[in-house]
């Protein structure tokens, strides 16, 4: 009996041994990114954005408020009002447009694009198109 109880916890203690023991997850909440959306139409109209950075492999299409227009439709977002700052495509991931400073967060300008008629939103790596008509 106290053998096959020796060999039991024995069995037990590989296993264990095994199992690593500095595993790190990513903890929930820990990390939050920070961009002011700019409607950038010749209103002031601006949407303060706060993301889980554990989501940051997002793309900007999913987050942004602004993606279409009557006849128009947002191509990109830019740090700067003309389009002269640093450019993001939309399917760039928020973990690269967004701030990790509260009392500094990224100004994100909508860069739009006439689109007259209806259109179809094409995603690719090299961001949305709004070629085609429906």
């Amino acid at each position: 009996m106290w053998k096959k109880i020796l060999s039991l916890n024995l069995a037990v203690l590989m296993v264990l041994t095994m199992v690593p023991v500095s595993t790190v997850h990513a903890v929930r909440g820990s990390d939050y990114g920070y961009a002011f959306f700019h409607k950038n139409d010749g209103t002031e109209e601006t949407v303060l954005d706060t993301e889980d950075l554990y989501d940051s492999w997002l793309p900007l299409y999913t987050v942004a408020p602004y993606i279409s227009g009557e006849n128009k439709v947002v191509t990109s977002y830019n740090t700067k009002a003309l389009g002269t700052g640093k450019s993001y495509k939309l399917s760039s991931p928020i973990g690269e447009c967004y701030s990790t400073i509260e009392e500094a967060p990224t100004d994100l300008y909508a860069q739009w694009e006439e689109a007259p008629g209806n259109y179809i939103f094409y995603v690719s790596g090299d961001g949305l198109t709004s070629d085609g008509k429906d």
